[in-house]
Parts: structure tokens; C-alpha cells; sequence
């Protein structure tokens, strides 16, 4: 049930926005960047996807009752349940149904803070303020389940059942992993692997909230200290990568051609269009951005190369550098800055791979890949229904 390699995949997240492409890219993304037909996602031809083992919730970008809504909507909306009922010449998933995990509604010491600014009052705002997604029928909600047990819980039991062979990727605030890690603590350091933790967060410099800060490690510095100083294997993924992720013109133009392919054609791409230009104005008048980034696929997609790593030979589209990172807890002026010890003055180990620089169009051709594999597939079921019974 897992990647070759040994690999499965957890992601935890707040969406919004840059979250449902996260997911998107974490459910039908390939090692090798690249779309395929539906005779080449079953394990054979050396790139299989990686295994989606679980999904799980964050209040950050909406409220955590929001937050677990639009993870629902968006796994229905990209068919997660539905692919792995494809049968043969489909991809498989480790869950025996779509579960989310709902988890923390508020920072472990602080208020929590809400980003509707960005996000809109849903999460998931279109430009009319209506959400971009529609809310799941009775029906629906039967595919995407919410579980009872907490997210730090069950992402553990993830962990141990691969045995330590899990990649985590988290795009919100990091409180479920470290109450993860707070809570479980001994048994990770009993475990032959430790899992890999990749997050989208932090700055090198200035940051995109408060004085210093970057908002998914200002929303829970606490959090991402007990991460940061945690001893597993962290991979940093920071603004100063996300931002070179802009949807341009062109790069829209790429991602609804894909669209289109699927069964619902204009009204696939036009969601896709509006959930990834919601937030250009914004970018456009704070952050004098010409185009909007995309920060959450960026950490996927540095999860599934490191996955695949050893089976694709390709070269890695990230370049990283081990460095010490700490976060500030204490300042009223900056506390959620992370803190990078380039000149190594403190003495303190190394803890984190940062993330420098990311190849901009392997990145698009993966996310763009996973989309057209997603329509294709599902284009194939709506002609044959009966092809994956």
C-alpha cells in the first residue's frame, strides 16, 4: 500500500486556498513531474504516486470547523475516494475509507488568529465571496468522513504502522505535530525511523505577517519550536521559495487546459481558476506582487521528490542547506521570525534542511501533470462506468 520506496504521506493543513492545491498534488502528484494514462499509475512504471495515508485539520487560515469543511469539500472535489474505487490500473490508497482528522481550533498558548483577509470569510472565498467549492450533499459526505479519534493520535498510529516510513507535510500552523510529538515522544524515539517532516513556513527575511514573521509559524511559535527542536528530520520550505510559485498568465492558461479534460470540462478549470486567483488583488495592493504565489504545493511537491528520490534519477528541484533555525517566542515586535543561524555564532546543532531555491517549472508541470491525470482518469470512468468495478 505504499510508494516504492516505502513511503506514505500525511498532510496536515488549514485550507484554504494554496491547501486544495496541496492536497491535489499530494493525491494524484507523480515522482516524475509528469501526467500518464491510467495504465501507468499502478506501481509499474518505476514513478507511482506516492500513498496518501491520511488527512488532517488545522485551524490557521479559518477556524478549525471551517478548516475541516473545506478539506472535505476539496477531497471530494478532487475525487479522493473515488480513485482508489478505479480497480485495476488505479492508484491505491492506505485508508479503508476518506477519513479527516480534525485537530487543534486554537494555538497551544496563544489566541488563535484567522487569515480572512486572504482567504475570505469561507477559506475558500471566491471573488463573488461565495465559496469557491460547493458544500457537500448528504451523499457526498458519505465519501469524506470527519473521524472521532484526534488528529495528533491517529497521525502517530500513521507513523507507527509504516514503521516509521512516513513523510509529513504540514501547510498550516504546526500545533498537531507537535502535540504529536509532545504527546508520543517516547515512542518516536523507539521507532527504527523516525518519520520526515516537511512544512511550508518561516522566512529567511522579512516575512509576510507582524514585524518579522511568516503567518503559519506566527499563528503557533510554541508549536513550531517544540518542531524546530525536535531532533527528526525537518525540511524547511520558506516564503522565499513559495514566492517564486506565481500563477501567471501562462501558468493559469497550462492549469485549465488540463482542466478541461475532466468529464465537467469549464466548470473544473473555472474552479481551479478561481480559487487560484482569488487573492491576487490582495498580493497585488500589500505585497506588490504582479502575480500571486502559491505557497502549500510547494512542500508537497518537495515531499514527493524526496519519496521518489532514489527510483526517478532525476535531479532534485529543490537545493537545500543544513542550518540551525529557532523561532522567536518572546518578542511582542517579532515573535514568530525564524531565526536563521547562517553564520553559525550560537553554536548550536543544525536542525533543519531550508529549502534556498525550487525549479519553477518542474513544480508547475507536477501540479499541472496531477491535474491532467486526475481529469483523464475520471473522464475514463464518467465513458466506462462500469471499467473499474
Amino acid at each position: 500500500m505504499r510508494a516504492r520506496g516505502g513511503k506514505a504521506l500525511w498532510v496536515d493543513c488549514d485550507p484554504g486556498h494554496d491547501d486544495a492545491f496541496a492536497l491535489y498534488l499530494a493525491a494524484w502528484g507523480r515522482g516524475d513531474g509528469e501526467a500518464s494514462n491510467a495504465t501507468m499509475v499502478d506501481g509499474d512504471d518505476g514513478a507511482a504516486s506516492l500513498v496518501l495515508a491520511g488527512v488532517s485539520t488545522v485551524a490557521g487560515n479559518q477556524s478549525i470547523e471551517k478548516t475541516t469543511a473545506n478539506a472535505r469539500r476539496v477531497l471530494r472535489w478532487i475525487d479522493w475516494g473515488g480513485a482508489r474505487r478505479r480497480g485495476r490500473g488505479c492508484r491505491d490508497f492506505a485508508t479503508a475509507n476518506c477519513r479527516v482528522y480534525e485537530g487543534a481550533g486554537r494555538p497551544l498558548l496563544r489566541e488563535a488568529k484567522i487569515c480572512e483577509e486572504i482567504h475570505g470569510q469561507s477559506g475558500l472565498d471566491a471573488v463573488d465571496g461565495t465559496c469557491a467549492l460547493p458544500e457537500l450533499t448528504a451523499e457526498e459526505k458519505r465519501y469524506v468522513t470527519v473521524s472521532d479519534e484526534p488528529a495528533a493520535v491517529a497521525m502517530f498510529k500513521a507513523i507507527k504502522d509504516a514503521e516509521g516510513d512516513l513523510i509529513i507535510v504540514a501547510t498550516g500552523p504546526l500545533t498537531n505535530v507537535a502535540l504529536m510529538i509532545s504527546v508520543f515522544r517516547k515512542e518516536l524515539n523507539a521507532l527504527p525511523k523516525p518519520p520526515t517532516i516537511f512544512f511550508m513556513g518561516g522566512a529567511v527575511g522579512e516575512g509576510n505577517t507582524g514585524a518579522r514573521a511568516e503567518f503559519n509559524i506566527q499563528c503557533d511559535p510554541e508549536a513550531a519550536k517544540i518542531v524546530l527542536e525536535s531532533g527528526l528530520p525537518l525540511y524547511m520550505i520558506p516564503l522565499e521559495v513559495t514566492h517564486t510559485a506565481l500563477v501567471t498568465p501562462e501558468v493559469l492558461a497550462m492549469l485549465r487546459a488540463k482542466a478541461l479534460l475532466h468529464s465537467s470540462g469549464e466548470d473544473h478549470a473555472n474552479r481551479i481558476e478561481a480559487l487560484l486567483t482569488f487573492f491576487a488583488k490582495t498580493y497585488k495592493d500589500v505585497f506588490e506582487f504582479d502575480h500571486p504565489p502559491l505557497h502549500d504545493p510547494c512542500a508537497v511537491w518537495a515531499a514527493i521528490e524526496f519519496a521518489h528520490a532514489e527510483h526517478n534519477g532525476l535531479p532534485s528541484s529543490f537545493e537545500y542547506t543544513l542550518e540551525r533555525v529557532d523561532v522567536e517566542c518572546a518578542s511582542p515586535l517579532t515573535y514568530g521570525q525564524t531565526v536563521v543561524d547562517r553564520w553559525r555564532t550560537s553554536g548550536r546543532p543544525n536542525n533543519v534542511r531550508l529549502a534556498r531555491k525550487m525549479n519553477v517549472k518542474r513544480f508547475w508541470s507536477a501540479l499541472a501533470g496531477a491535474i491532467e491525470l486526475h481529469a483523464s482518469l475520471e473522464r475514463a470512468q464518467v465513458e466506462w462506468p462500469g471499467s473499474g468495478e
